[in-house]
Parts: structure tokens; sequence; C-alpha cells
């Protein structure tokens, strides 16, 4: 059995958020031993969370569209979800980009609050905890923006490209939603007819009886 440790080129094997595997690689290594040896914690912290945030965003649109992520691998300048993806459809893909900004929106939201909310901070640990917000909210919705930029490798270049499929996938739920309705009404209008037929069978019989 393999050990939770393994090196797979500049990458090591670090452990698993539940079924996914976890990769970093050694100049992110680097900027962890830094930031924390000068006194980062807090904006490291913020810094690997926002990435491993963002990179689950897409991770979870993967498993949606019933794709295999094989692993996520963090690096000294973001991350990347990397999955099985080839027979994925162009909507699919699309999705996925999105998935990203998704999670870290969801992110934001509360980080904006914790941030308007907490105090001023003067102990070492509230400055930290500072630095773990202010990533939160300032860099990521930074990131938001930039990764939107419809330029690769950005994820702009193909979240976008679900905007002009929108109105076929639209039209396409509108029919399925009239289909499913159809036939809901004709399994009603059977499910009647059988209860009539089997009242009138019942009155005949017992005409017969008399």
């Amino acid at each position: 059995m393999q050990g939770r440790f393994q090196w797979f080129g500049h990458y090591l094997r670090v452990g698993w958020l539940g079924s996914i595997e976890i990769r970093v690689h050694w100049a992110a290594m680097l900027v962890t031993v830094g930031l924390v040896a000068f006194g980062h914690p807090g904006l490291w912290l913020g810094l690997a969370s926002l990435v491993l945030v963002h990179e689950l965003g897409h991770a979870f649109f993967v498993r949606r569209a019933s794709l295999a992520v094989s692993h996520i691998a963090l690096h000294g300048l973001g991350g990347r979800c990397v999955y099985l993806g080839d027979w994925g459809t162009p909507w699919n893909h699309a999705v996925i980009a999105w998935g990203g900004v998704l999670f870290q929106a969801a992110l934001l939201i509360p980080a904006i609050a914790a941030a308007t909310l907490l105090p001023a901070q003067e102990s070492w640990l509230g400055l930290q905890l500072e630095s773990l917000l202010a990533v939160w909210v300032r860099l990521n919705l930074a990131l938001i923006v930039l990764n939107l930029i419809p330029v690769a490798p950005l994820d702009g270049a193909t979240a976008w490209r679900l905007v002009p499929m929108l109105p076929a996938r639209l039209r396409a739920a509108r029919r399925a939603s009239s289909q499913r309705r159809e036939d809901s009404e004709r399994a009603a209008s059977t499910r009647r007819r059988v209860a009539h037929n089997r009242a009138k069978a019942r009155g005949l019989r017992a005409v017969d009886r008399d």
C-alpha cells in the first residue's frame, strides 16, 4: 500500500480531501516556509486556503458532470484541478471553469461579514486573522475578476463559452419540462380510466348477482 507522502515529479502528495488527492509543488513549500518563518502564517493560510477553495470548486463541478478528478495540484502561482475529461462536452467544461470563481464567491460573502464585524486587532494572533481575512476579501475579489478575463490560461477563456450555449440549453430544458408534464397528464388520465373501468366492472358484477 502506498504511503501518504509520495513525489510525482516536482509535486509531493501530502494527503487527500475525501477521495481527492492533493499534491504540492516544491516551490509552494518554499513559499510556505518563507511566509511562516518571517511571521506571516495568517497570510500563508489565506493564500493556501483560497487556492484550494478555487480548485475544489472545479472538482465539485467535475463530479457533477460525472467526470473523474485525478488530483488537485498546488504550486507557487496558484493551482489546478486535473481531471479525466476528454469525453466531457463543451457545456461540461464551461460549467467546470465557472466552479472555481463560484466557490471563491461563496467564501467572499462570509469573509466580508467577518472582516466588517471584527474589531481592530493588536495581538499577534489578531493580526494574523486580519491578514487571513484580507486575503479572503481583497485578493479573493481581485482574483475573481482576473480569472474571468477571457484569455487563456485563465478560466474566463472557457467559462464565457457558456453564454452562447445557454439559449439552446434553456429551450431543451423547457421541452423536457413540457414533455414531463404531458407524460404526467397522460399517466393521470390512464389511472383515471383504469379506475373508472374497474368501478364499472364491479357495478356489472353486482347487477349479475342480483
